[in-house]
C-alpha cells in the first residue's frame, strides 16, 4: 500500500514552463509555456517543477503554495544568469518582497536574478525575497540579489531607511526549520540599517553556506534576535 501512494504520489507531479513569450491561458508544457511566474505559482502543487526561460519578468510573485516533505515545488531558471525578475516600477507598500513566502514550506528557488526593486519611503522595505511566518524546507540556491534599495531620508522623527536582499522573518509561534541559503550572490545593495541577508526571531534550524556578499551599504549576514520579531522573548532569535 506504501509503495503504491507513493508511486501515486510520484506520478502527480508534473514539469511547467514559463516565457516571457507565453500564454496564461496555455496549459503551461514545454511547447506551450505560461508568461508569468506568478501564474505559474498559483498553479504549482507538491512534486512540481517549474522550468522558467531566460528573459525579463517585471513583476512580484507570492507563492500561495507549499510543497510536502520529499516534494518540493522547485522554481529553477533554465539559464542562470539571463533570467532575471526585475521590480523597477513596482511599488512597495510595507515590508514586500519580489519574491514573497509567508507560512510556507518545502519551496526551492533556484538561479534567478532579482533586481531594481527600491522606495523613497520610510515606511517601505524592499526585499529581493523576503520569508515571513513559519514553515519547514525552504531552500534558496544559487540566486542573484542586486539592486535592491531604499533611498528614504532619515528624518526628524527618526524614521530611518531599510532594505535586505533576503530576510527571513519568524514571526509566529511555530518556527521557521530546515531553512537552506546556499551559493548566493547579494551585491550593489542600499540597505540603510539594515543586512543584506538577515534572519530575524523564531528561526530553529539553518544553514547558509557559500554565499557571496559585497558591494553592499551596511551589514553582510545577520542572524539575530530579541527585536520584537518573534511572538515572544523565548521565541525571538535565530
Amino acid at each position: 500500500i506504501g509503495l503504491a501512494f507513493s508511486a501515486t504520489m510520484l506520478a502527480s507531479a508534473r514539469d511547467y514552463y514559463v516565457a516571457p513569450t507565453g500564454d496564461n491561458q496555455s496549459d503551461g508544457s514545454q511547447s506551450h509555456p505560461w508568461q508569468t511566474l506568478s501564474y505559474a505559482a498559483s498553479q504549482g502543487s507538491a512534486g512540481d517543477v517549474v522550468h522558467v526561460y531566460s528573459g525579463s519578468y517585471n513583476e512580484r510573485v507570492v507563492f500561495p503554495h507549499s510543497g510536502s516533505l520529499g516534494q518540493y515545488i522547485t522554481f529553477r531558471a533554465v539559464d542562470a544568469g539571463s533570467t532575471i525578475v526585475d521590480g523597477s516600477g513596482l511599488s512597495v507598500n510595507g515590508r514586500q518582497g519580489i519574491f514573497e513566502m509567508r507560512d510556507r514550506s518545502y519551496l526551492r528557488i533556484e538561479g534567478f536574478t532579482l533586481r531594481n526593486y527600491s522606495s523613497d519611503s520610510n515606511n517601505a522595505v524592499p526585499v529581493g525575497i523576503l520569508i515571513e511566518g513559519s514553515g519547514d524546507g525552504i531552500e534558496l540556491v544559487a540566486n542573484t540579489i542586486e539592486s535592491i534599495a531604499s533611498t528614504a531620508n532619515v528624518n526628524q522623527q527618526r524614521l530611518g531607511r531599510d532594505a535586505h536582499g533576503i530576510a527571513v522573518y519568524g514571526n509566529a509561534n511555530s518556527p521557521i526549520t530546515n531553512l537552506l541559503i546556499r551559493g548566493n550572490e547579494l551585491k550593489n545593495l542600499t540597505l540603510g540599517s539594515s543586512e543584506a541577508m538577515v534572519l530575524n526571531g523564531n528561526i530553529d534550524g539553518f544553514r547558509v553556506l557559500d554565499n557571496y556578499v559585497h558591494d553592499c551599504d551596511n551589514i553582510g549576514i545577520d542572524a539575530i534576535g530579541y527585536e520584537g520579531t518573534g511572538p515572544d522573548d523565548t521565541l525571538d532569535q535565530a
